[in-house]
């Protein structure tokens, strides 16, 4: 079993950075179960906070993405832009999928 911490969270749904790829690759990995991993409601909170302050999304939000993400889901319904910034969740709104 291995323990996530909240940085691995934080590249993954962050910007441009050298570790974003391998961190995404390696929570796509945990989320396929190739990986015994988990976390706990801390780690995922501070991950939420680092999310907050550097793509200033709300935490409710770092939520949304982080059970899109833990879902394998790609895209996201709602008219709040500020998923826009988390560029491997895509968002859609309800007129747009008609």
């Amino acid at each position: 079993m291995v323990v996530v911490d909240s940085n691995v969270f934080m590249y993954a749904a962050g910007a441009a950075h050298p570790n974003k790829i391998a961190s995404t690759h390696y929570l796509h990995r945990v989320a396929k179960r190739e990986i015994d991993a988990c976390t706990s409601v801390e780690i995922l909170d501070r991950a939420s906070d680092l999310l907050e302050e550097r793509l200033s999304l709300y935490a409710r939000d770092v939520v949304h993405a982080a059970t899109c993400f833990g879902m394998r889901v790609r895209e996201i319904c709602s008219y709040d832009t500020d998923f826009d910034c988390i560029d491997v969740l895509e968002r859609i709104e309800p007129k747009s999928s008609v």
